[in-house]
């Protein structure tokens, strides 16, 4: 009886204690808890922003924007107090609201047509495609898939007859170009077909065969320009590079990793054999070419090598070098520094044979000009208007006085910025 009194008071003495302790522990577990929920939802939704920016503001992607959004709900069922969960939520629905009224409004453009081109009716059916991704229980949506249903499968079948008219003209006797010519017909009306309607299966299917067999086409191609580095034979090389990088502009830059790579793997050995030879001017050129499709230690400590070991740099370069910048900044697209090379460089020579070399990458200039702007025209058509204002500042920033390029550029910029006010980016 006296142990038991013994240990009942003992309990008593230590009862405060025990639920101290227990408290406190409740306590540290409820907190460690909050504490993870907290750094998930921050982790996810730092990652929601970069989906955000990389997928639907910069790549347009809109078939991913229901991925993007659930980053932002699933950080708030941890943290529900997230400021920037919240912020980006109302964000991915402003932006799924103005995206579908800026593609109904290009559909009503269109449409509204007396006279329209296949390019026109392409457009129009990607703009109603990308509103009934985002919003099919939209009314206006619903109207309009109804309606044009017919145009869009007649349009769709007049497509895919002509894609199978220019596969059927593959002969077991076909050369390497033929064959590159069919496959990027092929690949760039397929590429129509999955922008009309992205679940069509022909488009698919013919999509994936042409970009297969051009990838294969392209690998050979690179298997050469291999050999020619490995013979040490540069100009030929270069040469093979220029219909890599001329295919792949066919198809609207498909396979631009895969052209850099190829740049970079000649232009960086070529001007390392030249500087092995001392020639410190030529191999300048050479591997700044290289940096510019893809910048490496090793090409970036071959340049410091070149320019500590010849201190004048650009100076020494003869008029050939010069006029080979020239056509480095053509060929990659920077046509505003390729005409002010040109035009430096034509404040130094007098010779007629020199000037009509230069007045020869002037027409290329103009040419090139003329290509951007019929782009410019299509993306800005198709309400792409970031990608207008790139094509459009690189023509002003060439020639201000080029056609309407100055006009398109405003207007681009104007309704650019509505849309981000609408999207809040």
């Amino acid at each position: 009886m006296k142990s038991f009194t013994r240990g009942l008071a003992l309990l008593l003495v230590l009862a405060p204690l025990l639920w101290s302790s227990c408290a406190s522990l409740v306590d540290d577990l409820y907190t460690m808890k909050t504490l993870e929920d907290a750094r998930k939802a921050a982790a996810l939704a730092d990652q929601g922003v970069q989906a955000y920016n990389d997928r639907l503001v910069v790549a347009a992607d809109y078939s991913s924007l229901d991925l993007v959004k659930k980053y932002f709900v699933v950080a708030l069922r941890y943290d529900p107090a997230n400021p920037k969960a919240r912020q980006y939520l109302d964000k991915v629905d402003s932006f799924r609201t103005a995206t579908v009224t800026t593609k109904l409004k290009t559909v009503a453009a269109l449409d509204a047509k007396k006279t329209r081109k296949e390019e026109d009716d392409i457009a129009l059916f990607a703009a109603l495609g990308v509103a009934a991704l985002l919003d099919p229980s939209n009314p206006e949506v619903q109207r309009l898939e109804k309606e044009k249903a017919d145009a869009k499968k007649t349009l769709v079948v007049v497509i895919v007859n002509r894609i199978a008219g220019q596969d059927s003209k593959k002969t077991d006797k076909s050369s390497v170009l033929e064959l590159e010519d069919i496959y990027v017909g092929v690949y760039n009306d397929a590429t129509k077909v999955v922008t009309i309607d992205r679940t069509n299966p022909d488009g698919k299917r013919y999509l994936t065969t042409a970009r297969d067999s051009l990838a294969k086409l392209l690998a050979k191609r690179n298997d050469t320009i291999k050999a020619a580095l490995e013979a040490g034979a540069y100009e030929a090389a270069a040469a093979e590079l220029g219909t890599f990088t001329t295919l792949n502009k066919k198809v609207a830059g498909a396979f631009t990793p895969e052209t850099q790579a190829a740049t970079y793997e000649v232009y960086f050995h070529w001007a390392e054999a030249l500087q092995k030879k001392k020639d410190y001017a030529n191999a300048k050129v050479k591997i700044d070419i290289a940096l510019a499709a893809r910048r490496t230690d090793e090409a970036l400590a071959i340049k410091a090598g070149i320019l500590a070991r010849n201190s004048q740099g650009s100076k020494v370069l003869t008029f050939e070098l010069s006029l080979a910048e020239v056509d480095r900044g053509i060929d990659s697209g920077d046509l505003a520094q390729a005409k002010r090379n040109l035009e430096a460089l034509a404040a130094t020579v007098k010779e007629q044979a020199k000037l009509d070399l230069l007045e020869a990458r002037r027409q290329r200039i103009v040419l090139a000009l003329g290509a951007l702007y019929e782009k410019g025209q299509t993306a800005y058509r198709a309400e792409n208007f970031k990608t207008a204002i790139q094509l459009f500042q690189s023509i002003v920033d060439v020639d201000v006085d080029y056609e309407q390029a100055s006009d398109y550029l405003d207007k681009a910029t104007s309704k650019q910025k509505l849309l981000d006010q609408f999207s809040g980016t």
